[in-house]
C-alpha cells in the first residue's frame, strides 16, 4: 500500500516523502539534542550555584572544628569581666550569662568574635585544663588572654 510503505504504485521510492522523512527526523533529534544540552546548563548552572553557596555558608558542614579566638582584656579598677560561668566541664570555662563589663566591651568592638552563652574558655594566660585555676587567674591578675571556642 502506497500510504504507509514509501513507495508509489511502480514500487519505486517516492522520493518526495522520503526525502521529507529523514529531514524532519534529523531535525527531531536535533531539537531533542538541544533540550538535553540545555538540561545540562541548566544542571551545571545549579550545580555551581550549589557549591557557591556551600562556601558563603560553611557553618552548615556538620564536620567543622570549633571555631577558636583570643581576647585580650586589661582591667582596670573597679572593673568586671561580666560573665556568669559553668565550671562543671572542670576542663574549660562555659559561658552562662554575658552582663555589662570588660566582655560586654569587647563584644562591641568585636562583634565578629564576641563571646556567647555556650562559648567555652579553654585557656587563661597560658593555663589550660583546669578551670578552677583559670577562673583564679581571673580574679588575680590585671593582664588576661583568653582562648575562646565555640562549636
Amino acid at each position: 500500500s502506497a500510504c504507509c510503505s514509501g513507495t508509489d504504485d511502480g514500487g519505486k521510492l517516492n522520493e518526495a516523502s522520503g526525502s521529507l522523512a529523514r529531514p524532519a527526523l534529523e531535525q527531531q533529534e536535533e531539537v531533542v539534542s538541544e533540550a538535553a544540552a540545555a538540561k545540562g546548563e541548566a544542571k551545571e548552572e545549579a550545580a555551581t550555584k550549589a557549591k557557591e553557596a556551600a562556601k558563603e555558608s560553611p557553618r552548615e558542614s556538620p564536620k567543622e572544628l570549633p571555631k577558636e579566638w583570643t581576647l585580650s582584656l586589661v582591667k582596670v579598677e573597679g572593673s568586671r569581666l561580666g560573665v556568669d560561668v559553668d565550671l562543671s566541664e572542670n576542663v574549660y570555662i562555659v559561658v552562662e550569662f554575658v552582663h555589662p563589663g570588660l566582655v560586654t566591651d569587647w563584644n562591641t568592638a568585636h562583634p565578629d568574635l564576641a563571646v556567647k552563652r555556650g562559648d567555652r574558655i579553654v585557656s587563661v594566660n597560658s593555663v589550660r585544663s583546669n578551670a578552677r585555676d583559670m577562673v583564679d587567674i581571673c580574679k588575680k591578675e590585671k593582664t588576661l588572654e583568653l582562648i575562646v571556642q565555640r562549636e
